[in-house]
């Protein structure tokens, strides 16, 4: 009995394991992708001269691709509000188990009010 309850505690222990090394590196992409749409968002209008929305997407799409994040540049979604920038990126990974199973997670990390909503 104590052998099966050792063997039940380590898959559940595996299972933990396996699940949180699949989930782990989109959300720290994420993470590191939202510093920099927030960065460029920043800066835009500061530059000389200010950077034009393709230049915004041209960079946007550069880290995306540098951290494995899976947009379309027509998913990069800018919107200027007076000296303001809003960028507005939905995207989701999915994220596929051994098991078969997959898993969606659901990103937006712009600076946009509708992406901190979504992101609180």
């Amino acid at each position: 009995m104590k052998t099966l309850k050792a063997l039940i505690g380590l898959a559940v222990v595996a299972g933990v394991v396996m699940f949180l090394v699949a989930v782990i590196p989109p959300y720290f992409n994420n993470y590191q992708f939202k510093d920099d749409v927030a960065q460029e968002a920043r800066f835009a209008n500061v530059s000389v001269p200010p950077k034009s929305d393709e230049d915004i997407r041209a960079n946007l799409m550069r880290k995306a691709v540098e951290y494995g994040i899976p947009i379309k540049p027509e998913q990069i979604q800018i919107t200027r509000s007076g000296s303001d920038v809003l960028v507005n990126i939905p995207y989701t990974v999915d994220v596929k188990f051994i098991t078969g199973h997959t898993y969606r997670l659901q990103f937006n990390p712009g600076n946009s009010p509708a992406a901190r909503q979504k992101n609180n």
